[in-house]
């Protein structure tokens, strides 16, 4: 697994490998290497999620194997971490217990899931959202990529407290976490991240006349829907295989 730097060249968009420059940081015997302090936390307590709330704020909340790479040109790989949404920042399983990365000093981060797909994530905070005056604090997750387009998913908390009402046994008796998506699409160098409407006339609207014939001819061939997640991505990767 590599851990990637994103890097934008004119209207071209690439991933490409860590320079040989940055410093590579060793981490799986446990030791301090990475020198946590300051910037970096230990956790010694954590406030516990109720065991009765349904949802999490953890990006995946299993441990992954990954590899992180920090503000600072620091690689951290082969290291079991998980992103905590809530808090913007990376948990870290070390032998001497799980540490913290702070949000504000990782450039970008990837792991491989259960299933073996690998998951990218770019920090927020370099890119601007159209017609925000403010950047978002958290991480995106690349679903697609090429050289035309890249495609983010950005997961936002919502909480739920518990509505049970005992004297009439109505209302649910756990708080409930739930992530809303928004997808939002690169398009080139320091232009500002569009968000991505999962209906057929604005989705188009983000492209040419001539890619959006191209998009149309497309869906219909593969009987797709400007509705679905899992169809948006085929439609990004399409669009980055044409020349």
């Amino acid at each position: 697994m590599k851990i990637y730097k994103y890097w934008i060249i004119g209207s071209l968009i690439f991933l490409v490998a860590l320079p040989l420059e940055a410093q590579k940081v060793s981490m799986l015997d446990g030791s301090n290497d990475m020198s946590f302090t300051p910037g970096y936390g230990v956790i010694t307590t954590r406030k516990a999620q109720k065991e009765a709330t349904i949802g999490s704020v953890y990006w995946h909340e299993e441990w992954f194997l990954g590899n992180i790479l920090t503000k600072d040109a620091k690689l951290v790989e082969k290291i079991n971490l998980r992103y905590d949404i809530f808090n913007n920042q990376l948990e870290v399983k070390m032998e001497d217990g799980i540490r913290l990365l702070y949000g504000n000093e990782v450039k970008s981060f990837e792991y491989e899931d259960a299933a073996k797909e690998n998951h990218v994530f770019v920090n927020a905070l370099d890119f601007e959202v159209e017609n925000s005056s403010t950047r978002l604090n958290t991480f995106f997750e690349i679903l697609a990529r090429g050289q035309r387009y890249a495609l983010f998913s950005h997961q936002k908390l919502e909480f739920q407290e518990a509505g049970y009402v005992s004297a009439l046994d109505v209302g649910s008796k756990s708080d409930k976490i739930n992530k809303k998506e928004t997808l939002y699409l690169l398009t080139a160098k320091d232009a500002p991240l569009k968000v991505v409407k999962k209906n057929k006339k604005d989705f188009l609207g983000l492209f040419s006349e001539q890619e959006s014939a191209k998009i149309i001819n497309f869906v219909e061939t593969n009987h797709l829907s400007y509705a679905k997640r899992e169809d948006i991505i085929k439609m990004m990767n399409f669009l980055n295989t044409i020349e």
